[in-house]
């Protein structure tokens, strides 16, 4: 099976994806979470990706294109993964289709979750991330 959840920060893409992933045992693809580790770690594209985080744009497609790839290469994908904040660009999504394409394989579902922005707003204010584990947490 293999998803892609769209929506807001907040809305519960990654509380979905923890229920999906628990029952199915599919890895969930944070795009978000990827970039976040490859800062922490310092990898090779953490220089490149810094500038643009540090500035609150979206990083590059040329980043997270090769940074999805590399991750979906990963054995643990082969029956299926959710993608969380991915594709975010018309350039992202071709990128997709073209990879799937190639397997012949297509995604199973897309989940497009909305909340209002007052509900939003309360998630976010209340929400905690711990710093050791990356785990997030509600007040």
């Amino acid at each position: 099976m293999r998803v892609i959840i769209f929506g807001p920060p907040g809305v519960g893409k990654g509380t979905l994806s923890a229920r999906v992933v628990q029952k199915y045992g599919i890895p969930h693809i944070s795009s978000g979470n990827i970039i976040r580790e490859i800062v922490a770690k310092g990898s090779q594209y953490a220089e490149e990706a810094r500038p643009y985080l540090e500035k609150g744009l979206l990083v590059p497609d040329s980043i997270i294109i090769d940074l999805i790839e590399q991750r979906l290469r990963q054995k643990d994908c082969d029956k299926g993964y959710i993608l969380d904040g991915f594709p975010r660009t018309v350039e992202q999504a071709r990128f997709l289709d073209k990879r799937l394409g190639k397997n012949g394989r297509q995604i199973n579902h897309v989940l497009n979750l909305q909340a209002s922005e007052k509900t939003i707003i309360e998630r976010l204010s209340g929400r905690r991330m711990c710093k050791k584990c990356d785990a997030i947490y509600h007040l």
